[in-house]
């Protein structure tokens, strides 16, 4: 039978191969599906094989499972935030087994003038229980500059689990901004296109006004930013209103 097909699922674990089935489908296609209940702190490896009737063989991409005993997450604030105020940090885990503490690390630069002087500038711990728990912590920034921040929990076993670090930014100095074209005072005849040319020392969103028509940009420190408008015959005025990431403003005069 020209159309029949044989699939394989394989699944392998650190001792081997944990899983393995076949099976026949007289049609080009089939499905397997199991339900498995995997022990708890395995990491699985698993894929597919496919063969018809004239040989052809196809695999599948090798995927990875991982089973835990305990969930932890670092919830909030997210990854990569910009902030120019203290924040409040989540952590949350769950738990086979019963919890006994839930711990908050925070680490970044003790010394504004050694940016290179990563250490551990606050650790947290509190006493929890239950199965499941999500605590709340806080820090109070000394420094502009990149922090790390997570969390790890441990329960009556003594196994303690780790969340992914997140990091975030504090930065409470204002933005940079230099218009560069049209000058003041500058002139030209009939209905014209302008393009409106400014540098910002780093990522900032702007708007630029003109007679109060607010137009929105995305400007970036490693390039001239550059807005273009068709204006008529008239008097016009330019200015820019401009917040870096973390939210601090800057502006420009008419």
């Amino acid at each position: 039978d020209l159309n029949k097909i044989n699939i394989t699922l394989n699944i392998w674990n650190s001792t081997g191969l944990f899983y393995s089935t076949n099976e026949s489908f007289n049609s080009l296609n089939g499905t397997i599906n199991r339900n498995f209940t995997l022990p708890l702190n395995e990491t699985y490896h698993w894929d597919c094989s496919a063969i018809d009737a004239k040989g052809n063989l196809n695999l599948s991409e090798n995927r990875t499972l991982s089973t835990v005993s305990m969930l932890v997450k670092s919830v909030f604030p997210k990854n990569n935030t910009y902030t120019n105020t203290n924040q409040t940090y989540n952590c949350s885990v769950k738990s086979v087994n019963a919890l006994k503490n839930l711990s908050f690390y925070f680490w970044g630069v003790n010394d504004s003038s050694n940016s290179s002087n990563i250490t551990l500038l606050n650790n947290q711990t509190v006493n929890v229980s239950g199965t499941t728990n999500s605590s709340l912590f806080y820090y109070n920034f000394s420094n502009n500059g990149n922090y790390t921040w997570s969390c790890s929990a441990s329960n009556v076993l003594n196994q303690t689990y780790n969340s992914s670090n997140k990091s975030i930014v504090y930065d409470i100095t204002k933005p940079d901004i230099i218009r560069i074209f049209p000058p003041n005072g500058y002139s030209v005849t009939g209905k014209q296109t302008v393009a409106f040319k400014f540098n910002v020392s780093e990522q900032t969103n702007c708007s630029v006004t003109i007679n109060n028509d607010n137009n929105y940009v995305e400007a970036y420190s490693n390039k001239t930013n550059i807005f273009t408008k068709e204006l008529g015959v008239g008097n016009y005025q330019w200015y820019l209103n401009c917040s870096d990431l973390a939210g601090n403003p800057i502006n420009t005069s008419n």
